[in-house]
């Protein structure tokens, strides 16, 4: 056979759904056990003797990873939340990440299996159930070498993420037993210093770095300010103290650091956000995002373009894709120069 079968104890909806999972990676059978679901059968794994010196577990910059010459040329898909979005963005060329919300929750499908209901899923508030937990979206993803932006919502999801994001790409890595092969680019991302207008965060910065940093020191940290897309900023900034609460976290780790901001707070928090990157070109960089109440415009793309253009500056943008926007950036430029 082409590819191997994974037995599930679900009913007939789940049982299709999720032997899908399992034909369409290709995963290596596990112990057939009708009442242990998958991740309970990673746990059995962790009995092989596989440990992180013997593995090559350090993480690619996503540009180098994917061979893109700008920042801004990396492409996301948004919300990959549940099975069927997992198995589109998987199949489409055009993705490099996959970004995606974590919390604990359950899974109706998989109730039997998870009686507790206290597992990682992925969901994004105030949901709390989905049809695929975190253990099995993160093998697909694994599987079809798509970069991933986990989306850490709230502090008791921080270590079981943490701790089964390390544990399942040791085990990928062992299924692939090729010593040139490389995982995929891995962000973490989390909220973890209080935003415009008193806007609080639920996870705490230094223990989400601290356990980052211990269990997978490679991967990308994506640290963010506290945000409420449901508030228009209009005269709003990331301050400077903002923005040097967020520096004291970075000290904590040599990791790569994205900062999450949102489009309509570039322009006028500039200057903050220069100090900040100006530490360290190499391993900061920001990654602007836009929420639906924002006034964004192609005029207001171009003026924050040429205030980021010397920084290393991802585009997280679904108003129009980043080649429309940045092809009409560069035609204006060019023009203005008289060529």
């Amino acid at each position: 056979m082409g590819h191997s079968s994974v037995l599930w104890k679900v009913g007939m909806c789940g049982l299709v759904g999720f032997l899908a999972i399992a034909v369409y990676t290709g995963f290596t059978r596990l112990p057939d056990d009708s009442a242990t679901s998958l991740h309970e059968s990673f746990e059995k794994h962790k009995s092989l003797k596989t440990s992180e010196s013997e593995l090559n577990l350090e993480l690619p910059d996503a540009v180098d990873f994917f061979g893109l010459e700008k920042a801004w040329q990396l492409s996301f898909a948004h919300a990959v939340n549940s099975f069927s979005s997992l198995l589109d963005s998987t199949r489409d060329s055009s993705v490099h990440m996959l970004e995606a919300d974590v919390l604990i929750g359950s899974v109706p499908d998989l109730a039997d299996l998870h009686p507790n209901s206290n597992i990682p899923i992925m969901a994004h508030p105030p949901a709390t159930t989905s049809d695929i937990d975190f253990s099995n979206w993160l093998s697909v993803a694994l599987n079809k070498g798509k970069g991933i932006k986990l989306d850490i919502k709230t502090q008791d999801t921080v270590l079981p993420v943490i701790t089964d994001l390390k544990r399942i790409s040791l085990l990928h890595l062992q299924r692939k037993n090729a010593p040139s092969y490389n995982l995929p680019p891995i962000w973490l991302n989390a909220d973890v210093v209080d935003g415009p207008r008193n806007t609080k965060v639920g996870i705490d910065g230094n223990s989400f770095v601290s356990l980052s940093k211990e269990l997978m020191p490679s991967s990308t940290l994506s640290l963010g300010w506290g945000n409420d897309g449901s508030i228009k900023f209009e005269e709003e900034m990331l301050t400077q103290t903002m923005v040097e609460a967020m520096f004291s976290l970075c000290q904590q780790t040599l990791q790569p650091v994205t900062f999450p901001v949102r489009f309509g707070l570039v322009k006028k928090s500039w200057t903050n956000l220069k100090w900040l990157l100006d530490h360290d070109k190499e391993r900061f960089s920001l990654t602007i995002y836009h929420c639906k109440l924002d006034d964004i415009s192609d005029q207001l793309a171009r003026e924050v373009y040429a205030l980021t253009k010397n920084y290393k500056v991802y585009y997280d943008l679904t108003y129009k894709t980043n080649e429309e926007l940045f092809g009409q950036i560069q035609l204006v430029s060019e023009a203005s120069s008289g060529k």
